[in-house]
């Protein structure tokens, strides 16, 4: 006998009895009846409470075996399930497993480069230890650095006052400069640049590592003739030299951001102020600092050289200033300031007998050196005074404050006679005058320049990205530099005085790509040299004695259809269009500025974006996650169109050889594409799961010899990498490390190379963003709007071989090479178009989006006459018995005769 629950009618596995209807029941369904319907009995519904409930205890029930498990059959499929489940539950197992080891051993390739990195550090210390310790004996009898004798650092806080000596001194060189000055005044620099240069001048040149990334930002800046010296939120001073573009030294030693800088005028010197309260004089052809200077508890937020060049002034947060000797340390004058308010800026007046002090209080205060008096107070300011600048005529003192306006003050009648305003936020940050006193530049959210005797303003320079924090005028104000807490250094000037040639440009926009290419055989030697630039005049056409020649060839022509994003052969766009343009004259060497009157005709045919061309066809990637390859003789015939990409498609490539076509995207893959069946080959995908879609492009590219596919933006450890794929079995365990952001660009050498002292055979890649053609010249396109060229020697990369070494490389390496007209892989795209499954894409232009008036006729082309074998099967045997047929070749279908369907 069984119980049968009152609810469900079937055997409970916990029965309990109600005392009210005496029911039994199933246990967990009595209790979630009573919780959805309140606490009531099923059949008679009474008030019924949990604890009511009695349960009753009777032998284990064991459920009938189902009707599917009493034949062979059943319980077989049931053994099947099982082993199913287990194999399921095996296979989850051990990809657990592999995730887990992969974790593992990455973490052990941190911790062992850590101890590494550990290692190397504790036995720099224990070395540097050991140096110091060595050094310190001697010290007292080391010889003196040869710097117009500075001495040994000097440290006191005491203030041992301003000698006599030091007075003369001081009347003497202020006597001396005031006549100086007064005869200068008479006449305006010959040299000096005008307003209207000035409004010319565009940035020439803008360096962005001179600090450190990981704490961006350039806080000041100084410079004397074409050295500039920078101080950065990273806690170093930088020294650069503007006519080597190259950094000079770079001094380490204080703990906190740099805030002020001098470059001293007479001697190899540089002078910095810090917050970590301290001053440092650092010699430059050593890199060493020769002396501290202690002479403030807070930051130092004003430095200032006198005239003599022998003296030094600082404020601090503190409330005082001080005057302090260069070469010893000594504190000669150290006052008050302000009772209440931190002192936040100072300067020398030219002659170095007055000086000047900014407040936090808004108050601008002017100082006599000789009697640490207080002689003038301007107030006017609303809100902190930032930066302060004497005029080298003496007359006049610009202040800037945080209430955005800058105020010009006469020296002469104690008074404002001119106040710049700002718009409101307009951060101002720093102030300076030409040398000659004809110009006044503020540096704040962007670079402003006025004159001196209208006030007006002459120029602004919006380039930098963040706020910036110095600005200084070269020598005639023939050029201007500016700092930024964007972490760069730029420099204004006329077109001339860039680095580059001037026509070498895209008004200021940036460049996505550069690649040089040979035209097609049938063009002359002279054509061949040409593409979109003349390559020729790279080097020569930079001259200035040639910038105004008439005759020497620069810009050949402006593509004006669309926006480019890469250029070749043929040029795609952010407009959804490729535009192929054809030569229909040769170059008459005049300069043309736009494609209806150039050497370039009209567009032959448009449709896609990145490009990718190999001989007779052309293939395309998009932000639509699809690669379309085209017939390049047939525009607009589409070949095939490969859609296994999940995201934007940024970047294709072809084999070499012509067996591959290559493709790498935003979903975090690089996929192989066979060019015989448009099959995917291979797709690679674990070199890019921790990569982000940063990057504008993918600019991937194959090795001229075809054995590796090197990849952008792949992340190995943590770190941007380059990837390596091995043709053979597409492994994926090499890659080039270095750069410390994505990799955007890989480019090869067209050539296979070779040195000379050896007969291998070898490969040049350039990675970032950068182009790499034939020969020795590589070139460099940024979104600056710049073009940089690097010349090198075949003493540095190596020869390339020659067309008939390379074919043989091809023919030892695969068989047949690209110059055989009976080719065993598809090498020759002749032979390739005569196989591939070409149809004409009827509604092609319809489904691209592009407008009839966008398509124009193809220019007829001469009748192709493709070379193959004779037209029977030939039946041969090998010496083992083997019987081997060569192909009928079939000749590719005529523009009347239907061709054979395309893969979709």
């Amino acid at each position: 006998m069984s119980f049968v629950c009152a609810i469900s009618n079937e055997v409970p596995e916990t029965p309990v009895v109600s005392p009210l209807s005496g029911a039994v029941f199933e246990k967990r369904l009595i209790e979630k009846y009573m919780q959805e319907n309140g606490n009531k009995d099923p059949v008679n519904g009474e008030p019924l409470e949990l604890e009511q409930l009695i349960e009753v205890k009777t032998p284990a029930f064991i459920k009938a075996k189902p009707p599917t498990h009493t034949s062979i059959p059943g319980i077989l499929k049931s053994l099947q399930d099982e082993w199913d489940a287990v194999m399921l539950f095996s296979f989850t197992l051990k990809q657990q497993l592999q995730t887990a080891r992969q974790e593992l051993s990455h973490a052990l390739y941190q911790h062992d480069a850590a101890c590494r990195v550990i290692a190397r550090l504790t036995k720099e210390v224990t070395a540097a230890r050991e140096a110091l310790a060595t050094l310190k004996p001697q010290q007292a009898v080391a010889p003196q650095p040869q710097v117009a004798t500075v001495e040994p650092t000097h440290v006191t806080m005491e203030v041992v006052g301003i000698s006599p000596d030091i007075h003369m001194k001081l009347q003497d060189t202020a006597a001396v400069l005031t006549q100086e000055r007064k005869r200068k005044s008479k006449s305006v620099p010959p040299n000096l640049a005008s307003s209207d240069d000035i409004k010319d001048y565009k940035v020439v040149a803008s360096h962005t590592g001179l600090h450190s990334a990981s704490s961006p930002g350039i806080m000041c800046l100084d410079i004397h003739n074409d050295l500039l010296v920078t101080g950065g939120n990273d806690k170093t001073v930088s020294v650069f030299n503007r006519n080597t573009e190259q950094i000079v030294a770079s001094f380490k030693g204080h703990s906190k951001k740099v805030m002020n800088v001098i470059c001293h005028p007479v001697e190899q010197l540089v002078i910095s102020g810090s917050v970590d309260s301290t001053a440092r004089v650092w010699h430059i052809p050593t890199s060493q600092c020769i002396q501290t200077i202690r002479a403030h508890e807070s930051t130092i937020t004003g430095l200032s050289l006198h005239a003599t060049c022998d003296y030094l002034l600082l404020s601090s947060m503190d409330q005082y200033w001080s005057f302090v000797d260069l070469r010893t340390g000594a504190i000669h004058a150290k006052v008050l300031g302000d009772e209440e308010h931190a002192l936040t800026s100072a300067k020398f007046h030219p002659d170095g007998l007055i000086f000047a002090t900014g407040t936090l209080a808004a108050d601008v205060k002017i100082w006599d050196l000789k009697d640490q008096q207080n002689v003038a107070t301007f107030t006017g300011h609303g809100r902190a005074v930032t930066a302060i600048a004497f005029s080298e005529n003496g007359y006049y003192l610009a202040t800037a404050a945080e209430d955005c306006s800058v105020k010009l003050w006469d020296l002469r009648k104690l008074k404002n006679f001119k106040t710049i305003q700002m718009d409101d936020g307009f951060n101002i940050t720093d102030v300076a005058f030409d040398y000659s006193g004809s110009y006044l530049a503020l540096a704040g959210n962007d670079i402003r320049v006025y004159g001196c005797k209208t006030w007006n303003e002459v120029a602004i320079f919006n380039d930098h990205t963040a706020v910036a924090t110095g600005v200084r005028f070269g020598p005639d104000a023939n050029w201007i530099a500016s700092t930024s807490m964007d972490r760069s250094l730029k420099l204004y000037s006329k077109c001339h005085e860039a680095t580059q040639p001037s026509w070498l440009h895209h008004d200021g926009n940036p460049i996505f790509q550069l690649i040089f290419t040979l035209t097609t055989p049938e063009l002359s030697q002279e054509a061949k040299e040409m593409t979109l630039w003349k390559s020729g005049h790279l080097e020569h056409a930079a001259i200035l004695s040639k910038e105004e020649d008439a005759t020497v060839p620069k810009l050949l022509c402006q593509l004006d259809h669309h926006n480019v994003i890469q250029a070749r052969a043929s040029v795609g766009g952010d407009d959804r269009v490729i535009i192929v343009w054809k030569l229909v004259s040769r170059f008459s060497g005049n300069v043309s500025t736009t494609a209806q009157n150039s050497a370039f005709g009209k567009p032959i045919w448009s449709n896609g974006n990145l490009l990718a061309c190999f001989g007779a066809i052309l293939a395309s990637a998009s932000v639509d996650n699809t690669v379309i390859v085209w017939d390049a003789q047939k525009f607009p015939q589409i070949v095939t169109t490969l859609k296994e990409h999940n995201s934007l498609v940024k970047g294709v490539t072809w084999d070499p050889v012509g067996k591959y076509l290559a493709s790498q995207s935003d979903d975090k893959t690089l996929k192989i594409w066979r060019v015989s069946d448009w099959e995917l080959e291979q797709s690679v995908q674990d070199p890019f799961v921790e990569c982000g879609g940063t990057t504008h492009v993918l600019r991937l590219d194959w090795s001229p010899d075809g054995s590796y596919l090197v990849s952008a933006h792949a992340m190995n450890g943590g770190g941007p990498t380059a990837q390596i794929v091995e043709r053979t079995e597409w492994k994926t365990d090499k890659d080039f490390v270095g750069h410390r952001k994505a990799v955007v660009c890989v480019k090869f050498n067209n050539n296979i190379l070779q040195s000379d002292n050896s007969r291998m055979q070898h490969c040049c890649v350039a990675l970032g963003s950068v182009t790499v053609p034939c020969l020795f010249v590589m070139m460099a396109c940024s979104w600056d709007g710049s073009v940089a060229v690097a010349q090198f020697s075949w003493k540095e990369i190596g020869k390339p071989l020659s067309p008939e070494e390379k074919a043989n490389f091809y023919h030892k390496q695969y068989g047949k090479s690209a110059v055989s007209e009976n080719c065993d892989i598809i090498q020759n795209l002749e032979v390739f178009l005569a196989k591939s499954n070409v149809i004409p894409s009827s509604g092609a232009i319809e489904n691209s989006g592009i407008t009839p008036e966008r398509v124009v006729e193809v220019i007829p082309q001469p009748e192709r006459v493709v070379k193959g074998p004779i037209d029977k099967q030939i039946e041969t045997r090998t010496a083992d018995g083997r019987r081997r047929i060569t192909p009928k070749f079939l000749l590719p279908p005529t523009d009347g005769e239907q061709a054979v369907p395309t893969k979709r």
